[in-house]
């Protein structure tokens, strides 16, 4: 009985070691799952953080591509009212240089009528001279036949 005692009190002992070593087993197989579910949860936060950074990008690279657009659109605008001021600037120079014509024209013909101006005023001076002179020879006549009729 005591063989029977020492032999099962040795089983037991083995068995408990057994259970041990199977619990700390288990706990280990607890843990690898436990860090399992933690890699897999990194990973799919990492999956969804890169999803996020994805969607941002999406959305950025919409946003360039609309505001390249746009940019596209308004430098055509831009263009295409510089080419029609330039239309109209060179329809102003075109008038521009008819009026300085004009101008230059009007400036000889002012000069010419200034000189004209001129003879003529020189011309009524020599009238208005040669007048005085014809009014002195008359009133110097004129006294001449006064004297001559009162000699008579």
């Amino acid at each position: 009985m005591a063989k029977v005692k020492r032999s099962t009190k040795g089983k037991m002992n083995v068995d408990k070691e057994m259970i041990n070593s199977l619990k700390k087993g288990r706990s280990i197989l607890i843990k690898k799952v436990e860090v399992e579910k933690e890699k897999n949860r990194v990973v799919q936060l990492d999956i969804e953080e890169e999803r996020r950074i994805r969607a941002q990008y999406m959305v950025q690279l919409e946003e360039e591509r609309s505001a390249r657009k746009v940019a596209e659109s308004d430098m055509r605008d831009y263009q295409k009212r510089a080419e029609s001021s330039k239309g109209r600037i060179r329809a102003l120079q075109s008038k521009i240089e008819i009026r300085e014509e004009e101008l230059r024209e009007l400036r000889s013909h002012y000069f010419e009528m200034e000189e004209e101006l001129s003879k003529i005023k020189q011309e009524h001076q020599e009238c208005y001279d040669y007048m005085n002179i014809f009014a002195v020879q008359i009133n110097s006549k004129i006294a001449k036949l006064d004297i001559e009729r009162e000699e008579l």
